[in-house]
């Protein structure tokens, strides 16, 4: 006789994979250039340059930074990053405070509207897990960090290469003897955090795992529970740090995720024209590249 847990991780793959050909269904059409979207870079950016605190110190410049990409093949010259928890201002402009954050921090993005990114069952170290997961036209799902440095060289012209020098080249800075570690803040508890051979990483807040060469690292973390999880919302904060000290720590973000409850299939139904809807109204902001400068 097959085990609850059997039987409740093959109903969530049933009805993930329906859910999931509703998402390729609707996003098929989602205008997209690269293979990850996370980058890591340093802003350079020395004063504000618009809205309420123009001409204040930038004070996320010389910081590591984590950055979204929103590129876009059919205007290239509209991609841009948007920089993810990062060093901000609030409060009046003749007296602000420093945050350790932003307004946009965290994964998927809040103005987005996309619910937190799905945990579904996994297979071989991770089998009985529920896990994070790439699916194939969900933004936001594809969590490898790079350099922005892996989009240096390409041609002028280049989704990469506009992406590359967004912002007035803010963060298209080499990050030379920068030895980037991602600390964890803090988490919640049932999420946890494995590395790219299955290992389980970050147990603890300020533990700090070690991503790589500021201008070469490449690293993919999978985040998982029990495939028993109680349904919900299971969120991660993190921190970039320099360990060799030389570029500053960065703003603290956060990563969300969700355990969803096994659905009636009328249920599904209704959450695929949910989706639908959502997915309509993202491209269209989308399109007109959403670019509030708060969020750059």
């Amino acid at each position: 006789m097959e085990s609850k847990e059997l039987i409740f991780a093959k109903s969530i793959a049933k009805w993930s994979g329906i859910i999931v050909i509703g998402f390729l269904f609707v996003l098929s059409n989602r205008v997209s250039a690269l293979n990850t979207e996370l980058f890591i870079g340093v802003d350079e950016r020395t004063n504000i340059t618009s809205g309420v605190y123009a001409g204040l110190p930038n004070p996320n410049e010389g910081r590591l930074t984590f950055l979204f990409a929103h590129p876009n093949e059919t205007d290239p010259s509209t991609s841009h990053y948007h920089s993810i928890g990062a060093y901000s201002y609030s409060g009046p402009a003749d007296n602000p405070l420093i945050n350790l954050t932003n307004t946009n921090n965290r994964i998927p993005e809040t103005f987005s509207g996309q619910p937190a990114l799905p945990l579904l069952p996994g297979s071989g170290v991770h089998t009985g897990h529920l896990v994070s997961q790439q699916v194939p036209g969900l933004e936001y799902s594809n969590l490898q960090m790079q350099s922005t440095q892996s989009l240096n060289g390409f041609g002028a012209g280049t989704v990469e290469d506009f992406l590359f020098h967004s912002s007035d080249d803010r963060w298209s800075g080499a990050l030379d003897n920068v030895l980037v570690g991602l600390k964890l803040i803090g988490i919640t508890n049932g999420l946890q955090v494995a590395d790219e051979l299955g290992n389980t990483i970050l147990s603890s807040p300020n533990d700090i795992y070690t991503l790589g060469a500021g201008n070469s690292l490449s690293f993919t973390p999978t985040f998982f529970t029990l495939g028993n999880a109680l349904s919900g919302v299971y969120s991660a904060s993190f921190g970039l740090v320099d360990l060799n000290g030389g570029a500053l720590d960065s703003g603290i973000f956060h990563i969300d995720f969700q355990v969803s409850p096994v659905p009636e299939p009328t249920t599904v139904l209704m959450l695929l024209i949910g989706l639908i809807g959502i997915a309509a109204s993202r491209r269209g902001k989308f399109l007109v590249s959403f670019n509030r400068s708060a969020l750059n």
